[in-house]
């Protein structure tokens, strides 16, 4: 399918027998807004914009029952944005690099991955961190239990613990 057929098929504007574009837009209470006749449907032509077809004809593609008809429709919108050189909504650009993203991720594959690299790094240093204070604590708990320093800190009595 074609954007010429898919405006033949759905387009309000059409007018058969080639005569061309009705050039209708409507308003957001369903009113004309401006009608400006056009000799030729512009989805023929690559690099052109039809604000029609933007407002009204592509939203249509999520309405329909049908998995192929609905593809298809797809297809064809997406083929007149890449032609009017308009974003793609499966091609979103990534925050930092601009790579082309998949839906429903944050950052791009690469961007992402380096992302976690760092997180990854700043974890073990900060656990390392916290490990070697553990490790220099009871290094001193140590000294001072061998010398009796600490043992009355925990209330040591000295007696065994399992009443013998």
């Amino acid at each position: 399918m074609t954007g010429l057929q898919l405006a033949r098929a759905h387009c309000a504007n059409w007018l058969g027998n080639g005569k061309g574009c009705l050039g209708a837009m409507l308003d957001d209470d369903l009113q004309i807004r401006r009608c400006i006749p056009k000799p030729k449907c512009v989805l023929g032509t690559p690099g052109q914009r039809c604000l029609y077809f933007e407002e009204c004809l592509a939203p249509m593609a999520r309405s329909m029952a049908d998995p192929r008809r609905r593809e298809e429709f797809a297809q064809v919108v997406r083929q007149y944005r890449l032609a009017a050189k308009l974003p793609c909504t499966d091609e979103r650009p990534c925050p930092r690099c601009g790579r082309a993203m998949t839906p429903r991720q944050r950052f791009c594959r690469v961007c992402s991955a380096a992302r976690n690299r760092v997180n990854q790094r700043t974890w073990v240093e900060k656990r390392r961190g916290e490990l070697s204070k553990v490790k220099a604590f009871s290094a001193v708990e140590q000294q001072g239990v061998a010398r009796g320093v600490l043992s009355d800190r925990y209330g040591d009595s000295g007696q065994p613990q399992n009443g013998g």
